[in-house]
């Protein structure tokens, strides 16, 4: 159970076109002090997400309109909603659409049926540590399929999540993220954080999924995405801000991860 201070303040958004599925659900958060938000569909769970501000989101994956994933992802793409824990809830089991889940964003799986004492706990679990789930949720890439893997259809979370890792890779990410044009290398990244080099290593590939250079790589790039749309920045000037000398350089890189070139990007999405 979470401390009262976190139990007043947390609010809790359930998206689901059955909320009567899950009246026992609202009524124990209810009673332990949450806030429940409820949403019939994607689209309406997307207002409320940005109107409500949620601390996290229970989402079903089959309903109609926009699916589960869909939803996620939209979720994920906005800047307002992007650091929102999402956990799925799902008769899904197959780990081809566990692993679908994971690539839309989502940090944690509860099969249905499922017992509501899990998954008070589970939602207990993420809000506990929000604050630095969030931080790994501000990603569009979110993480690889090797953490997803070692998701079972039990739905059991990786093994390992230490607090005390947790924190250093907080601290780097924040760093990574201030510092984005001009990082430092990563022997001074870990010093900065007072760990060294391997052990940083290591947390970003457990609990992330991929090294320092591929998150510092994707979050540069949903940086630029962020900027092309937001701004009127010429394409070199986005390239230099994110720590790109060469606008050649970041044209390809945007081009991998989006598939197609700032240009064309700038000119959908204006």
């Amino acid at each position: 159970m979470l401390p009262d201070r976190q139990q007043d303040s947390a609010t809790i958004l359930i998206i689901d076109d059955e909320p009567v599925a899950l009246r026992a659900i609202v009524a124990e958060l209810t009673a332990l002090g949450f806030e429940t938000l409820i949403a019939r569909d994607g689209t309406d769970g997307l207002h409320k997400a940005e109107r409500g501000s949620p601390d996290l989101i229970l989402l079903d994956i089959l309903m109609p309109g926009w699916d589960g994933y869909e939803t996620c992802q939209r979720l994920k793409s906005r800047p307002a909603t992007r650091a929102i824990p999402v956990i799925f809830l799902t008769a899904l089991c197959d780990m081809t659409q566990k692993l679908k889940g994971f690539e839309a964003g989502c940090v944690d799986y509860i099969t249905k049926p499922f017992d509501h004492r899990e998954v008070l706990a589970r939602v207990s679990a993420h809000l506990q540590d929000r604050h630095l789930f969030a931080r790994m949720a501000e990603q569009v890439g979110p993480p690889s399929a090797r953490r997803a893997a070692l998701i079972g259809c039990d739905g059991t979370a990786p093994k390992g999540a230490d607090q005390a890792g947790l924190r250093l890779l907080y601290r780097a990410i924040d760093l990574l993220l201030d510092e984005m044009a001009d990082p430092p290398s990563l022997t001074e990244l870990a010093r900065r954080v007072g760990t060294n080099q391997a052990r940083l290593g290591r947390e970003f590939q457990t609990h992330l999924g991929m090294s320092t250079f591929e998150y510092l790589r994707e979050q540069r790039l949903v940086r630029a995405q962020e900027l092309l749309d937001d701004t009127d920045r010429q394409i070199q000037q986005i390239a230099e801000a994110i720590g790109f000398k060469r606008a050649g350089d970041f044209a390809t890189a945007f081009r991998l991860r989006f598939g197609m070139t700032p240009r064309e990007y700038r000119r959908r999405h204006g």
